[in-house]
């Protein structure tokens, strides 16, 4: 009996052998919750000025419900479908502003025809205020204005910003090979840098951008080639 025994052992311990795999992780750049962050601050603020302007309204007549001027209630709703539309009017912005403007031209006409009189409620005007806002907030979290895409470099662990396009401010780095996330589709400037290596900047139109991957291929600083663009793939 003792031998099948030294049998049996040798191979239960095969069996639990673990043979370690190696998994490739993704490194991940939350560069659409940041860009969230600065959207969803700037129509908070916009928001809560609005509702200050729709507040100093002057009441008219004696109704019971507070009725206001209708020609300064559609002044006050066109002056912050502006404010909303110069706040989102950056090159990142480009691949929304046409369905904004459309979206809050909508909504104000669609109170102005409401109401026939020359008053008309204030309550209706916060709420087309309130309405504008959340317009604009559900079109930015539209799958269809984000793109996102994997960067990578030779070599790796490379400094990739990507900025709106011409601007210096707004921008968001990463560290080379790395996922950028959600990206609101519009036009940027992205710059590569690494010790050593010819630094790399160019214009990129995402508004149609429909690709996975930014290759970039870095030459070394005494290369008599030059830096070329990153290569969509």
């Amino acid at each position: 009996m003792r031998p099948r025994a030294l049998v049996i052992v040798p191979l239960l311990l095969a069996a639990c052998i673990v043979i370690p795999v190696r998994v490739k992780t993704v490194k991940s750049f939350a560069v659409g919750a940041a860009q969230d962050a600065i959207i969803n601050a700037a129509i908070d603020q916009l928001h809560e000025d609005g509702k200050t302007e729709v507040g100093r309204l002057r009441v008219v007549g004696l109704s019971p419900e507070a009725f206001v001027s209708k020609s300064e209630a559609t002044r006050v709703v066109n002056d912050v479908r502006s404010k909303l539309l110069e706040q989102f009017r950056g090159p990142q912005y480009a691949g929304i502003h046409a369905d904004l403007a459309n979206g809050l031209d909508t909504e104000v006409n669609r109170f102005q025809l409401r109401y026939a009189k020359e008053s008309v409620p204030k309550r209706s005007v916060f709420s087309v205020v309130d309405s504008m806002m959340s317009f604009a907030r559900e079109l930015f979290r539209r799958p269809d204005k984000r793109i996102s895409f994997y960067v990578t470099s030779n070599p790796t662990g490379a400094t990739f910003e990507i900025c709106p396009q011409y601007l210096n401010q707004g921008c968001f780095p990463l560290t080379t090979d790395g996922l950028v996330d959600r990206l609101v589709r519009g036009y940027y400037t992205y710059r590569i840098q690494l010790a050593g290596y010819k630094p790399v900047a160019y214009n990129i139109d995402l508004v149609p951008f429909s690709r996975k991957k930014l290759r970039c291929i870095l030459q070394p600083q005494d290369s008599r080639q030059l830096a070329g663009p990153c290569t969509p793939e």
